[in-house]
Parts: structure tokens; C-alpha cells; sequence
């Protein structure tokens, strides 16, 4: 993503929000497409590329900046992943076809090439928090250290994006309430520390940034907006279900990335081998809590104007899901590795396509 047929898009929108941090000024607000809903916007990327700001003295050179950032964090994700999945399954391919695959997933791959740097940068940085919880919660004992981690991430991934904030409540609750009800032992336990991490990461950033006095008439007028709305079948956001619908399996709505059919039959597949081999793992519980929070809010997203990117934000546990169907395919025989092989070409190319329209190396313009 230096290459010159890169496509900018928002990117020089991006580059002036960066400018405006690098001028001392922080506070921000953005609008949705149509109805034009507004809400904060933080500044979680821009605050981090200020140490590096005087190497990049072009806006081009900018954008290049906040991208290398964004893929920087997103790359960090995957590592996170390959950690996380190693401990839980120490002797098994997984770790390593998952730090394989994760780099093709195709929601963040769109996000970047659609320069939602600040999305794609915040939510980054809640997989690295939620692989810093799974860790916690696949343990035996209290982990100081990877709380203070996870407590760390949290409140930077919230001051980032504020979709990642109210994506990353919901994903929070849904897996501290799963780990509470089906958990056992340390892992139960682990459900009660989630709760404290996701209040004091909610409190820090609604202190720091969302408090602020300017906000309040932001947060009246698009509550007012939205209890009010009729359906608008020419909006991403506000129109019929069946069209909303239509829309995201389509990949042309708001909730962009929609995992393939491919990827889709692969995670499910892995979700339940992975309950088969390890049903009470905490690997295993928060990834599948994460994919319910992922299914929750896309179906919020299509049946009211709440959309939030859901797919951008689940990306991680599908490509977790993913590699354990790979591993366990592969494990079966020679052939099997042949097979999983040929499975991992193809849900590479789900996200890998993203970037070759995005390079125009297809040669169609």
C-alpha cells in the first residue's frame, strides 16, 4: 500500500484530521452516509503517528504514515493470534495456518483500501485486546500483566474509533456473559475480570474524550434522529431490512467485509471441531462469544439504523475458526495436507482480491 496506483479515497481526509492532532487540536465529530447521523470522532491514529511526523513531510508521505501504522496494528493482531491459538493448542498447525491466513482476511483489507484508517487502527488494536483476554482466560492462574495489557489496549482501541467503542461494548458483554454461564473454574472466573476490564476501559475513555461538552448536544440530536427515522431505501443506513439485507451479503452496505461462503463454511466448521477437541477452552469460549457478538449486531445492523462494521470487527476470530478447520484437514494425511492446501488458496483470495482491485493489477481501467 505505497505503491502509486494505491487508491487515496479518504485518505487525504484522513491526512487533515492527522494535521489538525499535529496543530493541537483533538476534538472531532464525523457524519454517516445518508441521513447524515453524527458522532465522535476520536483520534487514537493520529495521536500515535505524531513521533513520526517530520519523516513523512508530503501528504502523500502522510497518508503513507497513518497506512503503515494501520497495517502495523493490524499485523500485531495476527501475532496476538498465533500466541493465543499456541497456547491453547501447543502440538497442533492451527497457530501457524492461522498467522498464516489472518493477513488475507478480507474485512481489513477493505478497510484499507477504503483509507477507514482510524476504524481499521482501533479495531486492530481490540483484537490485539481481546488476544490479550483469550490468553488471560485460557490460563490457570491470575495473569497481572496481561490484564494491565488488555486494560491498555482497551482504552486506546476506544480512543480510536468510536465504532470500535460500541462494537467492542457489545463483543465485551456478550463474551464476559458466555465465559460466566458456560466457564469453569478459572476460566468462569476470567468472565468476572472481563467485566471489570470492559468498566474501566469505559470509564477512562468516556473521561478522557467522550465527556466532553461539545459531545452532549452530538449524542441528543442523533438519538432523536434515529428514534424518529423512516425507512429510505436510497441510504445504506436507513433503508428497508430486506434491501439492508440484500446489501450486506451483497458487500455494497455500510457493514462492508462480509466474510465469503468459503470462509463463512470454515469458521463454522472450526467452531465445532474446535468445541469437539477443546469445549471449555478460553481460547475457544471467547472466539465463539465473539462470533455471537459478530451475529448479534449484524442482524441489528440490518433491522435498524444502528449499523455498526461488524464484519471488520470479527474478522479475527473467523480467521481463528478458519485455521482450525485447516489444521484439522491437513492432519488426516498427505493428501489432506493437499487438500487444506488447495482451502487455504482459496479463502486467501477472498481477501487478496481486495487488493488487487485496489492496485488495479486486474488492468480493467
Amino acid at each position: 500500500f505505497w505503491h502509486p496506483l494505491a487508491v487515496v479515497g479518504d485518505g487525504i481526509f484522513q491526512v487533515q484530521r492527522a494535521q489538525a492532532v499535529h496543530a493541537g487540536y483533538y476534538y472531532f465529530t464525523s457524519v454517516t452516509p445518508r441521513p447524515f447521523y453524527e458522532f465522535p470522532y476520536p483520534v487514537g491514529l493520529y495521536v500515535a503517528a505524531q513521533p513520526f511526523w517530520n519523516w513523512f513531510p508530503a501528504e502523500l508521505d502522510l497518508l503513507r504514515l497513518l497506512r503503515t501504522l494501520a497495517i502495523v496494528a493490524d499485523a500485531l493482531a495476527g501475532v496476538a493470534l498465533y500466541v493465543v491459538a499456541k497456547r491453547q493448542w501447543p502440538n497442533s498447525r492451527a497457530p501457524l495456518l492461522l498467522a498464516a491466513l489472518y493477513p488475507f482476511a478480507r474485512a481489513p483489507l477493505e478497510a484499507l483500501s477504503n483509507a477507514n484508517l482510524t476504524n481499521l487502527f482501533g479495531q486492530s488494536v481490540f483484537g490485539l485486546a481481546l488476544a490479550a483476554i483469550a490468553w488471560f482466560a485460557t490460563g490457570t492462574a491470575v495473569s497481572w500483566m496481561a490484564l494491565a495489557l488488555a486494560l491498555a489496549l482497551l482504552v486506546i482501541a476506544f480512543l480510536s474509533h468510536f465504532g470500535t467503542l460500541t462494537v467492542g461494548l457489545c463483543a465485551l458483554g456478550v463474551i464476559a456473559a458466555g465465559l460466566l454461564i458456560v466457564g469453569r473454574g478459572f476460566t468462569r472466573r476470567a468472565g468476572v475480570w472481563v467485566v471489570g476490564l470492559t468498566l474501566a476501559a469505559s470509564a477512562v475513555s468516556w473521561a478522557v474524550y467522550y465527556s466532553r461538552p461539545e459531545f452532549r448536544a452530538v449524542y441528543a440530536k442523533t438519538y432523536a434522529s434515529m428514534s424518529s427515522r423512516e425507512a429510505d431505501n436510497s441510504s445504506k443506513i436507513d433503508a428497508a431490512p430486506g434491501v439492508k439485507l440484500q446489501s450486506w451479503w451483497s458487500g455494497i452496505g455500510d457493514d462492508y467485509g462480509r466474510p465469503g461462503v468459503a470462509v463463512l463454511a470454515a469458521a463454522v466448521a472450526g467452531l465445532f471441531l474446535a468445541w469437539r477437541r477443546m469445549p471449555r477452552g478460553g481460547a475457544t469460549l471467547v472466539f465463539t462469544f465473539w462470533m455471537a457478538a459478530w451475529l448479534a449486531l449484524s442482524a441489528l445492523g440490518i433491522l435498524t439504523s444502528l449499523t455498526l462494521r461488524a464484519n471488520l470487527a470479527v474478522a479475527p476470530a473467523m480467521a481463528f475458526f478458519a485455521a482450525v478447520t485447516l489444521a484439522a484437514i491437513a492432519d488426516r494425511s498427505r493428501a489432506g495436507a493437499v487438500v487444506s492446501a488447495g482451502v487455504f488458496a482459496l479463502l486467501a483470495w477472498n481477501g487478496w482480491q481486495v487488493a488487487v482491485a485496489c492496485l488495479d493489477l486486474t488492468g480493467s481501467h
